[in-house]
């Protein structure tokens, strides 16, 4: 029979199996494919001392230009490599911050499996690699022949055909894209068990109900990414959560999706669903799901509807709120008031959700009373967040201009946005920008911004997540401007 295996890479977090190569294993098994798992990313989190782990992934991310512990991780791959002939290894690009571990793992691969098919796909495939002149990653592999093929954009069905006939593939920079999420087969556990990735006694999986976004935020490139909005049915999504409860214990899911309440009727329905099944399966009671959430009005989603989808198991939400400012919000594109976050906060404590709160700085529209508003805000919503209503709440970096969104395709003439600096190391130009209409938003306000809502987020004992790489981030960037040192005057300040 022919074997396969599934390898997946540094760095990324390990509270859960990792989706892809769930879903990869799940093709395999649905196409009578032998396979293995080897999950580099889980060893060298298990293996490596944590000061060396962090040092490295430092690395991965781009905070530094080399590591002292690149052998320890050579080390660590050729230890675990398995003693055994593959026809197929196939090695998931999660993100561009897995881009330094496949430079480093690809080449151990042609040496240990010479008369293997290696294949790339994700997202990270098509990412510039910066350590080659940024070429797109798949086409510096293909050229050092360090992989045969590479599947690119939805690698799902695309796989699935792969792997039963690989002699044959032709790699094309076509990006395959799967219109009927239904035809997907199932994920599948059987070797990377969600007891090995337990964390706190919680059985945990990740779980795809959508792709793409109803929305189309002027900041976010989800669009750009998959085109078109598709989800499946309500059916379909609760059987698989059903198949891996019952198969493996989990009682966490975490949902992909960009949003999981972008088709409405699906989402309520999926919810009764589960509420229903609990009296034939009671252990469904236990049962909670976590995800990125549309903050709604209440005509859209009522109290009911909330009700509903907490005895369900959704307590855990992921809200993009982004600016407490309406003018920015209705800029971006997100089409909903404060009042609506009033109603949202308030059916969250009455029925016990927790919320994560996605914010933003610097916006390109974003002006000092915008910002004093968010300041406002922050005042008025400590309760919720001394409740753990608002669990988190994050400022990330400033904003960034993304390739392929609507402030980088349609808003850099018309407002218009103009590089700041000329520094083409500058984060591929993402934060090198000012708005001419709004010139008093320069790099070095947004830095003082951010910095004054780091402080007063702190001061009323709002949870922050990430903040130490959050800024690890911003001054990386800094030591690259010419206003770094005005930047760190007004921080100091």
């Amino acid at each position: 029979m022919d074997t396969a295996l599934l390898i997946n890479l540094p760095r990324q977090e390990a509270e859960r199996p990792p989706a892809v190569i769930a879903g990869l294993a799940g093709m395999c098994k649905s196409a009578n494919i032998d396979y293995d798992v080897l999950d580099l990313n889980l060893a060298a989190i298990v293996t490596m001392p944590a000061a060396v782990r962090k040092d490295f992934e430092d690395y991965l991310v781009y905070y530094k230009k080399t590591s002292l512990y690149i052998d320890d991780f050579i080390d660590l791959v050729t230890k675990n490599l398995p003693d055994k002939h593959y026809k197929i290894i196939a090695v998931s690009l999660f993100t561009f911050e897995t881009l330094r571990a496949a430079n480093i793992v690809l080449p151990l691969l042609r040496q240990k499996y010479p008369k293997s098919k290696i294949v790339i796909g994700g997202h990270g495939a098509t990412s510039p690699d910066n350590d080659n002149n940024g070429v797109p990653f798949y086409k510096h592999a293909i050229a050092k022949q360090i992989i045969d093929h590479y599947i690119l954009g939805e690698a799902d069905l695309a796989f699935q055909a792969y792997i039963k006939n690989p002699d044959d593939w032709i790699s094309t920079d076509q990006k395959f894209f799967v219109d009927n999420l239904n035809q997907i087969p199932f994920a599948c556990y059987d070797k990377i068990l969600p007891s090995t990735y337990c964390k706190n006694g919680t059985m945990s999986a990740y779980v795809t109900g959508s792709r793409g976004c109803v929305r189309d935020c002027t900041f976010c490139d989800v669009g750009y990414i998959w085109t078109k909005y598709r989800f499946r049915t309500a059916e379909h999504l609760f059987n698989e959560i059903l198949h891996h409860h019952l198969e493996y214990g989990v009682t966490l899911i975490e949902f992909t999706d960009n949003l999981i309440n972008g088709s409405l009727s699906e989402f309520k329905k999926f919810n009764k669903l589960l509420v229903n099944a609990q009296s034939t399966y009671p252990s469904l009671k236990k049962l909670r799901y976590r995800g990125d959430y549309i903050c709604r009005p209440k005509n859209q989603f009522s109290e009911e509807d909330f009700r509903t989808m907490v005895e369900a198991g959704g307590t855990d939400l992921v809200v993009g709120i982004e600016s407490f400012s309406v003018p920015v919000r209705y800029h971006m594109g997100k089409k909903f008031d404060n009042n609506d976050v009033d109603f949202h906060l308030y059916c969250s404590g009455k029925y016990g959700v927790s919320n994560t709160f996605l914010m933003q700085v610097g916006y390109p529209t974003e002006t000092l009373t915008d910002h004093q508003t968010n300041i406002e805000y922050l005042y008025r919503y400590q309760k919720y967040a001394l409740s753990r209503v608002i669990k988190l709440i994050r400022w990330g970096f400033t904003t960034g201009i993304l390739k392929g969104s609507p402030l980088d395709v349609k808003y850099r003439e018309k407002l218009p946005l103009i590089n700041e600096l000329d520094n083409d190391e500058y984060l591929y130009g993402e934060f090198d920008w000012v708005n001419l209409s709004n010139a008093q938003l320069t790099f070095a306000e947004r830095i003082r911004r951010r910095m004054e809502l780091h402080k007063v987020t702190k001061l009323l004992r709002y949870p922050q997540p990430r903040v130490y790489d959050e800024f690890s981030f911003i001054f990386s960037q800094l030591s690259r401007t010419y206003n770094s040192r005005r930047v760190l005057e007004i921080v100091a300040k």
